[in-house]
């Protein structure tokens, strides 16, 4: 009789609703779901927003069991009714009324799909659940019962903050539920959450957790209308296990400095839908797949290696904390970052030392002299002006008068300057005229990690020099690519593949005796301090480049051993980063001689060891370095004799 009642009552109320449509996908499209940032082999591993929910379509779930478990718990027979389960809702209603209103709810899937998802109405009245039964029952003449049980497994709620069993699979028991089997003891844990997910949380609640998931092994052995999901011995074996969660995989706060510099990155490339706080909102909770360059594994060794007080030490061995960090990993091939270090502590909101400018010291020289020496006046590690100093003397021990006589007497300062700014460092108006400033690196506030790694990108990869970003492509729920307003520039090319190449064995032969990798593949790079208050070390492998700084925050000096600090950093994340790839050295571009000693006159009846081969590698002129300089010699606005060599290879 009651249910007679029920029926003729939810009957008036699907009259009363069938002047309107309800669509599951419109009310999914309105739902708010996490924006995900993929890694360089294209997993998901930071959610953004406050959704903390990722999307899987029923079919790519790896263990059929789990949607037959809900099915099993939440409401046995799915399969069989039209959206209301009116003999248990019947059965609610006396028990309802036999416990004052204090008895179970008998909304099925479908009921709890139109609630929470088609009418988000939660409020526990009369007329809400006629109205929930009314869009539940046009809801199942819309959709397939696959269709609504795939919503419902995305938007459970299952503790922690986290909605749908992709997600809840993931911070409990660190799986991803479309490539790994989950166990029938995980299964039933999650199936056993929706009753009460804060009070069953596994983290929280332990034997009560443990208890329901128990009830849930029970109910999958039941012969139900879904069927038998296990067997009874099985759900014994399976009762003996523990939880099995863990808190690590919670990764609350994980990678922050990385997640927050591709969000950076977003605002500024897809302002029209990132562009201000109320897009960015819109953005992290609006499901998009954000492809990057991320590689976890060297993001990790650069935390550690930030941490690690051993390198951030005085020389009474006193840990100095006001030291820090900031170190930049990419791909110099493609301008793809690929590890941000953001600080020793660094938490969201905290400025990112990656990305702090710091006066660079000598680690500019390559990038304003050296290089430019090269290429605009032929030289090479051998060539001498100014004296008896080779070049590669003068990369090596990063001689500062002669360089600046370089700067002043060769390169000159606007060269200098619009070579800098081709390789993406960014200068005020007065460092394009400075001498110590594009000579020595001298000058506030100075450059970045990011900027610093992608400036030595162009001697890695034959002059050439491509944008640093982290965000490879974005993709909208649609699964449609956005397009950026602001795409990335296109290359450049900011030295001739000879220039590149001939740095690059300077370099090379700088950093050999102190700078190595455990497997000794070979590497380039330049150190530099910045007397009182930093230290840089910027170095490149023939995978990727990567630039580190160690500074002091303030006018209160402190005692850097030259480049030791930021270069025991840099092997530590380059150590990493190169674990598993081949040990290759740098190749000599094609059409690009060995560059060669200077001709010396030979004894009677000897052959000259270059016997016939062109000079193009010298250039005519003055050498640098000895007692003999031109008139005006020295740096300009200083007094002769001033060396200021603050740097050592």
């Amino acid at each position: 009789m009651l249910t007679s009642v029920l029926l003729a009552i939810g009957g008036f109320y699907a009259i009363f609703f069938a002047g309107k449509t309800y669509s599951i996908r419109q009310a999914v499209d309105a739902m708010a779901v996490s924006s995900s940032i993929y890694d360089e082999n294209n997993k998901p591993v930071v959610q953004l927003g406050g959704a903390n929910r990722e999307y899987v379509k029923l079919k790519d779930i790896k263990s059929p069991e789990l949607a037959k478990a809900f099915v099993a718990v939440e409401d046995e027979r799915f399969r069989e009714h039209n959206g209301v389960d009116f003999r248990g809702l019947g059965r609610a209603v006396v028990r309802n009324i036999i416990s004052f209103g204090k008895g179970e709810g008998a909304s099925t899937i479908t009921m709890q799909v139109s609630r929470n998802i088609v009418l988000k109405d939660s409020e526990k009245t009369y007329s809400r659940k006629l109205s929930e039964m009314a869009v539940a029952m046009s809801l199942e003449r819309e959709d397939s019962k696959d269709t609504i049980l795939e919503k419902y497994l995305n938007y459970i709620e299952l503790g922690n903050d986290v909605r749908g069993v992709k997600m809840a699979a993931k911070i409990y028991f660190g799986k991803d539920i479309t490539e790994q089997k989950l166990k029938p003891q995980e299964i039933a844990l999650l199936a056993g959450l929706p009753k009460a997910p804060y009070g069953y949380n596994p983290y929280v609640n332990k034997e009560e957790a443990l208890n329901r998931r128990n009830t849930v092994l029970n109910k999958m052995a039941e012969h139900t209308p879904g069927g038998q999901i296990i067997t009874k011995a099985e759900a014994e074996k399976a009762k003996k296990t523990s939880l099995g969660v863990n808190k690590k995989y919670l990764k609350r706060g994980q990678y922050a400095a990385y997640r927050d510099y591709v969000l950076s990155e977003i605002k500024e490339r897809y302002s029209s839908i990132a562009g201000d706080p109320v897009k960015l909102k819109d953005f992290v909770n609006g499901g998009y797949k954000i492809k990057t360059s991320f590689n976890p594994k060297a993001q990790l060794a650069a935390e550690r290696a930030l941490k690690k007080d051993s390198y951030f030490k005085n020389k009474k061995g006193q840990v100095d904390k006001k030291l820090d960090s900031g170190l930049t990993l990419m791909n110099w091939r493609n301008g793809e970052v690929v590890a941000v270090g953001g600080g020793r502590n660094y938490v969201t909101g905290n400025l990112s030392r990656a990305t702090l400018k710091v006066p660079p010291g000598s680690v500019i020289k390559p990038i304003t002299v050296y290089a430019p020496a090269v290429k605009d006046y032929n030289f090479n590690e051998y060539t001498t002006s100014f004296g008896k100093v080779p070049m590669q003397e003068l990369v090596s021990k990063s001689l500062n008068t002669p360089t600046v006589r370089l700067l002043n007497y060769y390169v000159t300062v606007s060269a200098a300057a619009n070579y800098a700014e081709k390789a993406g460092i960014k200068l005020d108006k007065k460092d394009k005229r400075s001498y110590t400033a594009l000579g020595l690196g001298d000058f506030i506030p100075g450059t970045s990690t990011l900027e610093m790694a992608q400036a030595y990108s162009a001697l890695a990869n034959n002059g050439n020099n491509t944008e640093a970003h982290a965000v490879v492509k974005i993709i909208n729920r649609d699964g449609k690519v956005v397009k950026p307003d602001k795409p990335i520039a296109k290359s450049k090319q900011v030295y001739d593949p000879k220039t590149a190449y001939y740095m690059t064995r300077m370099l090379k032969k700088a950093v050999q005796p102190y700078v190595w990798l455990d497997d000794e593949r070979p590497v380039a790079g330049k150190t530099a301090t910045t007397i009182p208050n930093a230290s840089w070390f910027v170095g490149y492998s023939t995978d990727y480049v990567a630039a580190v700084n160690v500074f002091k925050d303030g006018d209160t000096p402190t005692d850097l051993r030259v480049g030791d600090f930021a270069t025991s950093i840099w092997k530590d994340v380059m150590t990493v980063a190169e674990e598993g790839k081949p040990i290759t050295d740098f190749k000599r571009p094609p059409g690009v001689k060995e560059p060669l000693p200077p001709f010396e006159p030979w004894k009677d009846n000897e052959q000259s060891p270059r016997g016939d081969q062109d000079d193009d590698t010298h250039p005519p002129g003055r050498s640098f370095g000895g007692d003999s300089q031109p008139q005006g010699g020295g740096i300009p606005g200083q007094q002769q004799g001033y060396q200021g060599d603050q740097t050592r290879p």
